[in-house]
């Protein structure tokens, strides 16, 4: 029997939490033994037995994927190939619109994150381009082009609306660049950055607080250790930073609902947190 191999680029969870979907790269395995061409999919699980909804094979690969708060859509955005985004239904994964996703030229191509607003109007989008793009989900419309990164960081990796929909940040590698825009009028309100060090190759998700005021990150820079990063968006300072004293690097991060913990993926591992006191 053929099989395919291969990894989970990212999960996201339905809202009410019934369903997880993951964007994937998968090797297509004959049953001689020899590999052949990619086939990276998306699949809908349900929970809690993630029994497979849906599949969808595609040529390129997924590399990120969101739900719509309103649960009737997901997007996903691809890594060359033909780096696009597309908005699916889902509950077949059947493609609603295509968007032209993010390209830097030749072998710099790619589409790393995609993130729905709160209120599922809009949807971010970052890539290799150093370019933030904000898209109209009615109609697929490019509303604002947002510009971050340079030759060191050109890859915008995170993308992260906050809770109350008022604003957008994006961070680029190694989390060199951060920014944080005024979704309405496109208005810069800060500018964050871990620095210039030498950093591991984890890539962490930017996180909000359920409060739209504290925006957190990590990342693991060498010789120091992991490091988890708070910065009040409201004035512009660092609120707090926290090590678990490792040098594992992550990889993601998230808060729970109430925002009284956080989790985050260091290597292979998965650490729950309070959110620290913050002011």
């Amino acid at each position: 029997q053929n099989e395919l191999i291969g990894g989970t680029n990212e999960i996201t969870f339905a809202p009410g939490g019934q369903s997880v979907a993951t964007a994937n790269g998968s090797i297509y395995c004959y049953p001689n033994g020899g590999c052949g061409s990619l086939l990276p999919g998306v699949a809908r699980y349900a929970v809690p037995n993630l029994a497979l909804l849906a599949l969808m094979y595609t040529v390129p690969i997924n590399t990120t994927i969101d739900y719509s708060p309103s649960g009737q859509l997901l997007a996903t955005g691809e890594y060359a190939g033909n780096f696009r985004i597309r908005i699916r239904n889902a509950a077949n994964l059947s493609v609603i619109r295509i968007l032209a996703g993010h390209s830097a030229g030749p072998n710099q191509s790619g589409t790393f994150s995609v993130r729905f607003s709160p209120n599922s109007s809009l949807l971010a989008s970052g890539g290799a381009d150093r370019r933030v793009k904000i898209w109209r989900v009615s109609d697929g419309a490019l509303l604002r082009t947002l510009v971050i990164g340079t030759e060191l960081s050109p890859n915008v990796y995170s993308v992260a609306f906050s809770p109350d929909g008022k604003l957008i940040a994006a961070g680029t590698d190694g989390l060199r660049e951060i920014k944080v825009w005024r979704v309405a009028d496109g208005s810069l309100v800060r500018a964050f950055s871990f620095g210039d060090e030498v950093f591991g190759y984890g890539q962490s998700n930017l996180a909000w607080t359920p409060n739209s005021v504290y925006l957190a990150a990590g990342r693991t820079v060498y010789p120091t250790p992991l490091t988890i990063r708070f910065w009040n968006v409201v004035t512009g300072q660092l609120a707090q930073e926290l090590t678990d004293h490792t040098n594992r690097a992550i990889s993601s991060l998230a808060f729970g609902p109430a925002g009284q913990r956080f989790a985050y993926g260091a290597s292979r591992d998965v650490a729950v947190a309070r959110t620290p006191a913050l002011p």
